[in-house]
């Protein structure tokens, strides 16, 4: 996948965002929840971030972007040192994307709305933030210099806090949160003083004896493609009754 075509990548990181949503929609109902936008600026057209998140539905305040990008085996075992931001351009451009459309609302040009506070949060599919303090300082400071070129008249309340976080703590975090939880959570990660930190671990420090689990949504359609899930899944169901 790391070295397939432009088209691939660009169906597989579509999925991506599609099982994103669909995630967030089965774990998180009562979120407020949209998808990429279109809209109009004086150097023509532009698509928003992927996602959007919010507890009421006049604006948002996470903005989204998803990146199915995988590590190439160099970057994942070289040192930072070594590599500098080679293999992390594209986390750049989403916090780039970010900021972006941060400015862009502002100006009165932006769709969807977010509000004055909101926060972004970069989604990896892979672990390339995993004990990078260091990598997420590199990638915003790239974005930095990015946003200064693409963005002459943006102005420094137009780099909001971003978080980063991957699929895997995602996914344990909305299977135990609520959405008022995950969103102070995702704030949390965002600070300077969360660098580095897990998106799972902060949520289960904040609410130690608040979380609750729920079973995995897709269960059904993961019989349909797999049969032998069924008897599986039944008979660990009924080695748990006599345990």
């Amino acid at each position: 996948m790391i070295d397939g075509g432009a088209d691939i990548r660009e169906d597989y990181g579509r999925r991506f965002e599609q099982y994103v949503k669909l995630l967030i929609q089965k774990y998180q109902p009562d979120f407020f929840l949209s998808t990429e936008q279109r809209y109009m600026t004086r150097k023509g057209e532009l698509m928003s971030p992927d996602l959007f998140l919010s507890l009421r539905r006049e604006s948002f305040d996470v903005i989204i972007e998803c990146k199915a990008s995988r590590m190439s085996f160099r970057t994942r075992f070289s040192h930072i040192d070594d590599t500098g931001n080679r293999g992390y351009e594209e986390m750049s451009k989403a916090v780039f994307q970010i900021w972006r459309h941060a400015f862009h609302v502002r100006t009165g040009k932006g769709l969807p709305k977010v509000t004055k506070d909101a926060i972004g949060l970069v989604l990896t599919l892979d672990s390339w933030f995993q004990a990078g303090i260091k990598r997420q300082e590199m990638v915003l400071s790239e974005a930095k210099k990015l946003f200064s070129e693409k963005c002459p008249d943006g102005k420094e309340c137009d780099q909001i806090p971003i978080g980063f976080t991957n699929m895997t703590e995602l996914e344990h975090v909305l299977r135990s949160g609520t959405p008022a939880s995950i969103l102070a959570a995702i704030r949390e990660l965002s600070s300077e003083e969360r660098r580095g930190w897990s998106f799972d671990i902060i949520h289960n420090q904040l609410y130690p004896g608040e979380l609750r689990y729920t079973a995995f949504p897709f269960e059904d359609e993961l019989c349909e493609l797999l049969p032998f899930w069924g008897t599986v899944r039944d008979s660990a169901r009924e080695k748990r009754k006599v345990d």
